[in-house]
């Protein structure tokens, strides 16, 4: 069912980008029939701007802080967590989600990408003039409260793992030959002890009892389970929540979170030729194509590249520096400001008939 699902999800994903493609290739013979579709290519601008978001450091520091703080932890996500299964034996010879440095780095990478996602929502609140425009100031909402929604549950997911009875005793009949009641309520009580295992109040615990428990996960568990303290963050949740562990264990909460947190990312691939997710991928095509300098324009060569276009964020950070901004404060139209310039005419470029024209006129008129 799960395989079922994924490889759907792909498929649609998939289909998506292959869209896309035709329609960027149908705009660009339909703005610029018959013109040379490259003026060369920029290795290191790509690598520069692709990995480290080079160009927008150079716009402004914080700005790049929270933009890289949010990639970087969600690529470490996406490759190490996420595909796993393809890249845990090309990457890493010993590769377990419970492991350290494995189980530490989900973590930290999470309340990265989780920050971000914040610093963005804050943003898109202060008073600055792209927000002034509301179809801008919404622009990849939806998908940034998707994420934040992925990293929550995927920490409740790992917390509700953590209490859960249940998931504790598959991995005991699975991983280790413990049949001795005696045995496995001293391996429960270690675990209650040290990883915040929930385990119903069975009176005190001796140390004899716990050192046996201790002697029982070096033997079975340990290879798999780093100290759960390394889980700055589940370790955390499971420790204020841990009088939930009944309810956890009747509900099987972990199964719940699961579906819920898989539902989530399947939503996402599914969405990413068509939400803001798309710039993964345009923002390393717009940076490998060599800009357009003044002998292009004198061979009559200049043209107008749909996937840069599609590749603009809407971070506003050029119409917060343009000189325009006078005449925008004065007239009141958005199409001076250059941000607003092309979303409307990646929009007349999809849809003729949603764009004022005369205003776009008008305002590229002003800007000139």
């Amino acid at each position: 069912m799960i395989n079922f699902l994924f490889f759907l999800a792909l498929t649609a994903c998939l289909a998506g980008l292959i869209v896309q493609a035709i329609r960027f290739r149908r705009e660009a013979d339909a703005l610029t029939p018959a013109q040379p579709r490259t003026s060369g290519w920029r290795m290191k601008e790509f690598v520069l701007n692709t990995l480290f978001q080079a160009r927008l450091y150079r716009a402004g520091k914080a700005r790049w802080a929270a933009h890289f703080i949010l990639f970087s932890g969600f690529m470490y996500l996406l490759i190490v967590h996420a595909l796993h299964g393809v890249t845990a034996n090309l990457l890493f010879d010993d590769y377990q989600p419970t492991i350290d440095p494995f189980q530490w780095m989900r973590n930290i990478t999470g309340v990265m990408v989780a920050a971000g996602c914040l610093a963005f929502l804050v943003r898109r609140r202060l008073r600055l003039r792209v927000n002034r425009d509301k179809t801008i100031r919404e622009k990849g909402l939806v998908t940034v409260i998707l994420i934040l929604a992925l990293i929550g549950t995927g920490f409740m997911l790992e917390t509700a793992k953590i209490l859960s009875e249940p998931v504790f005793m598959d991995m005991v009949q699975e991983w280790s030959d413990i049949d001795d009641d005696e045995d496995l309520a001293d391996l429960k009580a270690y675990w209650k002890e040290v990883y915040a295992f929930y385990v119903k109040d069975s009176g005190p615990v001796s140390q004899e009892q716990l050192q046996n428990g201790q002697d029982l996960n070096e033997t079975y568990c340990l290879d798999c389970h780093s100290p759960i303290r390394s889980a700055v963050v589940s370790n955390r949740m499971a420790k204020t929540v841990y009088g939930t562990g009944p309810l956890v264990r009747a509900v099987r909460l972990d199964r719940v979170f699961y579906w819920l947190h898989f539902g989530l990312c399947l939503t996402l691939l599914v969405r990413l030729p068509f939400s803001r997710l798309f710039h993964l991928l345009l923002i390393p095509l717009a940076s490998v194509r060599k800009p357009l300098d003044a002998g292009d324009l004198d061979k009559a060569s200049a043209f107008i590249r749909p996937t840069a276009l599609h590749a603009c964020t809407n971070c506003g950070y050029c119409s917060e520096v343009c000189s325009v901004a006078p005449n925008f404060q004065v007239l009141g139209n958005p199409d001076i400001l250059p941000h607003s310039k092309i979303e409307s005419i990646r929009n007349w470029i999809m849809e003729p008939d949603s764009v004022d024209t005369r205003q776009l006129r008008a305002g590229n008129h002003a800007c000139t």
